[in-house]
């Protein structure tokens, strides 16, 4: 299970229209953005991006509306699965040559 602290890390992208699409079948998705640029890491063995995820949009009854949330609802959200983060496609995570 991702926790709130790997969701720094995570690959998943969705756009707000895309959100809006899924939640159109689904329950619902907490939708992240985020407030820093990222910045380049290597471990060694592979370079990559992390980001820092500030806040949330939480889609409810198709309307896009923005809230601050707590740690303890962001894992409460992750383990019932309705978090997914969010990367603007100008900010996109891209593998580094």
């Amino acid at each position: 299970m991702i926790t709130a602290q790997q969701l720094c890390y995570c690959d998943v992208l969705l756009t707000p229209g895309e959100a809006a699409k899924e939640s159109d079948e689904k329950r619902g998705y907490i939708v992240s953005s985020i407030i820093q640029m990222p910045k380049r890491i290597n471990d060694g063995y592979r370079e990559y991006v992390e980001w820092q995820i500030a806040g949330f949009y939480l889609l409810e009854s198709k309307t896009l509306t923005r809230r601050e949330v707590t740690l303890e609802e962001m894992e409460l959200s992750l383990a019932e699965g309705s978090l997914v983060p969010y990367l603007p496609p100008t900010v996109r995570q891209v593998k580094m040559g």
